[in-house]
C-alpha cells in the first residue's frame, strides 16, 4: 500500500506543468517541435500519468481492503 502510494507521488510530481509546457512548446513551434523530439517527449507524459493513475487506483484497492479487514469483527 505504501509503496503504491509513493509511486503515485513521484510519478505525478509537476506532471501537469511539464505536460503544460510540453503542449506550449508543440503549439509554438510546430513541426519544428515535433523535429526536435517533444511529440516523443509528449508521449513519455502521458505513459507517467498512466502509471501515477495505477498507482493510485493499486493504493485505494489496498486501503479498501485494509478497511474490511479492520472493519470486521470476529
Amino acid at each position: 500500500m505504501t509503496l503504491a502510494f509513493l509511486v503515485s507521488g513521484a510519478l505525478s510530481v509537476d506532471l501537469v506543468r511539464l505536460l503544460s509546457a510540453n503542449l506550449a512548446f508543440i503549439a509554438e513551434h510546430g513541426w519544428l517541435a515535433i523535429q526536435d523530439d517533444a511529440l516523443w517527449q509528449l508521449g513519455g507524459l502521458v505513459l507517467r500519468a498512466w502509471a501515477a493513475t495505477l498507482g493510485y487506483l493499486l493504493f485505494k484497492l489496498c486501503e479498501q481492503a485494509l478497511l474490511q479487514c479492520l472493519g470486521r469483527r470476529d
